[in-house]
């Protein structure tokens, strides 16, 4: 009898035992969920090793321990970064880009958050249906991580995607650190030949001819993908502008823009509409690619049939003696075995009145500004996987002044992050850095109405170059571009179906 109890007893324990284990597998801890992070760019992207070598020059591994951090106060959740540095090299076309992307988000493979690039999806109803989330009420409130700042207040300047796509407005970048666009400069032949750092675009012009007359191969190069004018294009198309934006805008309108970002696309076709924005002689438009043209025959024979690292080596190997250069190229320079020189930098000069009517004192651009591919989007995938709240605090975390600092190697990036510590390389841009305020406006001949006016654009500037065609003829046939472009991306806006987009032209 005894032992009969003492069995069914053991029974029981065991069955209890089983069931509280059972209930444990079925009602235990939830599963991890995973939020997926897409990274397009290397310097982001962890390197292999944290051992210094030809091949990894430059490791670092900042955003695992940043990650790690974010997940230790997040249990539940965990990041799991997709590299897209092989993908997406950035060597490709634009289109050839969006093409990655857009194949992504039909085989609904998109990460949860994307750092960069997907501003080259130019399909409308990505933007507008979820696939690409606007960010505009998060970033005009406080993040767990800004100490009641609304999110948009901790930059030095927040990007409008304004522009991207016909049509399409508000914010679906938020901006993790800045591109800078500056000069570099060899001292070794600076101090051989006695030049100083040119402070006008005349002094620059003047170093150019002095380079060639020593038997260098040239007075610069541009690094710059995949067009190497790009950026001496979009730089004296804002240097221009500063003193014609605010005709064009509403007081209030004008009031809110900050100095070096993109005016709004429906500003633009405003101007146009009204002939306040035209290609003239002496106008904006027409000085800028007239500017860039001085400037080009100063280049490199065989120069525009080059690819970027042919062109950035024949700086590194001494051959030319300054570069106008971008931080996204800084490691590959600094780190570049063939650099036997002391590398010095210098803000872009000014432009007086000697080089062109619409000359102003201040340097032609700021050294810094927030660019649209230098920053994270969040995806619609999101909240397909039930972790878009918790996507959403990741990048304010990931945006948080500490934590920018620490992904945005000085080195590497100038953070855009109010407050952030730049490094010694670029201490004499900061000293001479001088804001033109709200009239300094990026309005560059290059892109502003989009890629078929940019090609546009640049085919007919070629031909202007190469001296195939006068720069009266370059103005009237972009002048006819420039108004149809204008109409097409006006008579695509009236026809969005969502009409809180349409622009109110009756207040034109």
């Amino acid at each position: 009898m005894k032992f009969k109890s003492s069995r069914r007893f053991f029974l029981v324990v065991m069955l209890l035992l089983v069931g509280i284990a059972g209930f444990a597998v079925v009602h235990g801890a939830p599963a991890v969920k995973e939020i997926t992070f897409g990274i397009t760019d290397p310097n982001l992207m962890p390197s292999p090793s944290m051992g210094k070598s030809p091949s990894n020059p430059f490791p670092h591994n900042a955003i695992l321990k940043v990650i790690a951090s974010w997940e230790k106060a997040h249990p539940g959740y965990k990041i799991k970064i997709v590299d897209l540095t092989k993908t997406i090299t950035g060597d490709e076309s634009e289109a050839e880009q969006a093409n990655q992307f857009i194949a992504m988000i039909k085989g609904g493979t998109l990460p949860d958050i994307v750092d960069g690039r997907v501003n080259f999806v130019r399909v409308p109803e990505y933007w507008t249906n979820g696939t690409i989330i606007r960010m505009d009420d998060y970033l005009k409130k406080p993040t767990p991580y800004s100490k009641g700042v609304a999110w948009e207040n901790t930059y030095k300047f927040i990007v409008k995607d304004d522009g991207q796509v016909p049509g399409i407005s508000g914010r679906f970048t938020i901006p993790y650190r800045m591109y800078t666009v500056f000069w570099l400069y060899n001292v070794d032949l600076f101090k051989k030949y006695g030049w100083k750092v040119p402070q006008t675009h005349e002094d620059l012009l003047g170093l150019f001819k002095k380079a060639k007359r020593v038997g260098l191969d040239g007075g610069f190069v541009s690094a710059s993908s995949p067009d190497r004018d790009h950026w001496m294009h979009n730089i004296y198309g804002q240097g221009l502008s500063m003193k014609l934006v605010k005709p064009w805008c509403s007081p209030e309108v004008a009031e809110k823009l900050q100095p070096a970002l993109d005016l709004p696309q429906e500003y633009l076709v405003r101007a146009v509409q009204k002939g306040l924005l035209k290609w003239e002689k002496g106008g904006i438009l027409a000085e800028s690619a007239r500017l860039v043209k001085e400037m080009s025959e100063y280049l490199p024979q065989g120069y525009m049939g080059m690819d970027n690292n042919q062109i950035t080596a024949i700086f590194r190997k001494g051959r030319v003696p300054m570069m106008i250069d971008g931080t996204w190229d800084l490691p590959a320079t600094m780190n570049d075995p063939a650099v036997k020189f002391q590398v010095g930098s210098f803000s872009f000069p000014v432009l007086t009145a000697k080089n062109t009517p619409l000359a102003g004192k201040a340097p032609i651009m700021p050294n810094q500004w927030a660019d649209n591919q230098q920053g994270f989007y969040l995806m619609g995938s999101a909240k397909q996987h039930g972790v878009f709240t918790q996507a959403v605090d990741f990048a304010q975390f990931l945006t948080s002044p500490e934590v920018d600092n620490a992904i945005c190697s000085p080195v590497l990036d100038l953070p855009a992050i109010k407050g952030a510590k730049e490094p010694v390389l670029f201490k004499n841009l900061t000293l001479k850095r001088v804001y033109m305020g709200k009239d300094d406006m990026e309005i560059t001949p290059y892109l502003f109405l989009g890629p078929e006016y940019a090609k546009i654009y640049q085919d007919e500037w070629n031909k202007y170059s190469l001296g195939m065609q006068t720069l009266d003829q370059l103005i009237a046939k972009m002048q006819k571009a420039l108004e149809e472009q204008a109409n097409l991306v006006l008579q695509n806006n009236q026809k969005l179906e969502d009409k809180t987009l349409r622009w109110d032209t009756s207040k034109w």
